[in-house]
């Protein structure tokens, strides 16, 4: 049995495609999935128009200043060696995805993306980003580079679920229930299940959910593949070295360390549609969040639906930043996007409405897709706490199901 089996739910990918209804909508949700299938399989063809980019401006220069750039046209054909072998990643990818079937309607999505490659279709400049940033996050989840940056979110939360349940974790007991919202490419979800606990794992993004399909699943052994995932961009490099380095993913084989009484599993949809349906009142022990709650469009609509999901006493860790996804939508996207953005105060007082009471609070330091060998550095001050559900609140959610 896979430990990724996602359960088929309205896949939310944009906000102009998603819907929750199975009928007609599942059009759109072929059409998104297809285009993300294309965007992949046509990898490589955005990446070398970037170098052919590259190698033209050159051109363009005085010959006398290309005469002290001799070094340069090595530079880009390492460059188009690593995007063959990101292409080469991403091609496995897809194939195993299709072969498997752990994740719904991939098959007939690929006959989407056939017809956009007959029909000459291009990738959209979001989704080539998207392509480059699973990359990134493969660094961040499932290669030794990460570790560090891993150690700064991930570490801190398993830390405090195992303080917190160290007891009930052994033969003699059931499992703790662990709910993963945003959960990625899947690597927090794999070291809380590794601690023995019951960990389901939510996620929207298809590209997300094919890449962790991929790693959980497919994996033979650790440090199977090699990707080059700073190849993109020359900007803020202190040496080429540093940009064309390759890395190695998974740095451990997925699965192998899983605790005997510890499971995995994985829910595809968006997290409100998903979890405020009545059955999944009072379903788990704790809410996990990293880096989660600011990609709402309406930060109480997550407070609801953690506080409907949690068993009375049940736990809500979270750590991360508030940089709201949807504050600035409406500079890139056609449609009209909800954007509600709080400050933590309000955040952290609010959650009181849900039954959501603090236990513990500190700011701690934590980055994201961190190039650590980059000349631009960025952390977060992240909010790190942990709540509790009060035993007497009864949440009613309106369920979107």
């Amino acid at each position: 049995m896979p430990m990724m089996q996602a359960e088929q739910h309205d896949c939310r990918l944009y906000p102009e495609e998603a819907t929750t209804d199975r009928g007609e909508p599942l059009t759109l949700e072929l059409d998104s999935l297809g285009r993300i299938l294309h965007a992949l399989l046509s990898y490589k063809d955005e990446a070398l128009l970037e170098t052919a980019r590259w190698e033209l401006n050159v051109r363009k220069i005085p010959e006398k200043h290309r005469a002290l750039l001799v070094h340069l046209p090595a530079k880009y054909r390492a460059a188009r060696q690593g995007a063959e072998a990101n292409d080469l990643f991403f091609r496995v990818l897809v194939k195993s995805a299709v072969v498997q079937g752990n994740l719904p309607l991939v098959k007939d999505a690929l006959k989407r993306a056939q017809q956009r490659f007959q029909a000459h279709q291009h990738t959209s400049t979001m989704d080539a980003d998207k392509c480059r940033y699973v990359l990134k996050n493969l660094v961040r989840d499932w290669a030794a580079e990460g570790a560090a940056e891993r150690e700064e979110s991930y570490g801190r939360i398993l830390e405090r679920l195992f303080t917190y349940f160290e007891g009930r974790l052994g033969e003699q007991y059931p499992p703790p229930s662990v709910l993963v919202p945003g959960a990625g490419l899947g690597r927090l979800c794999h070291d809380i299940a590794r601690l023995g606990f019951e960990c389901e794992g939510n996620e929207f993004s298809y590209f997300m959910l094919l890449t962790s399909d991929f790693m959980l699943n497919a994996c033979e052994r650790a440090e199977q593949w090699v990707i080059f995932p700073y190849i993109h961009s020359n900007c803020n490099h202190i040496r080429d070295a540093y940009q064309l380095r390759q890395v190695h993913v998974p740095d451990i084989l997925p699965g192998a360390g899983i605790a005997k009484f510890g499971q995995m599993r994985m829910t595809a949809g968006e997290f409100v549609d998903v979890y405020s349906a009545p059955h999944q009142a009072h379903r788990f022990d704790c809410v996990a969040t990293c880096f989660f709650l600011d990609t709402a469009h309406n930060v109480l609509e997550y407070l609801e639906v953690i506080s409907h999901v949690l068993k009375p006493h049940g736990l809500w860790i979270n750590l991360g930043p508030l940089l709201y996804h949807w504050a600035d939508a409406h500079t890139y996207l056609q449609t009209s996007e909800v954007s509600i953005e709080l400050c933590l105060e309000d955040v952290q007082t609010l959650a009181a409405n849900f039954g959501l009471e603090r236990i513990s609070e500190e700011m701690v330091p934590a980055s994201f897709n961190q190039d650590t060998r980059s000349m631009q550095q960025s952390h977060f001050k992240c909010a790190f706490w942990t709540m509790q559900k009060a035993v007497e609140h009864q949440p009613a959610v309106a369920s979107r199901a």
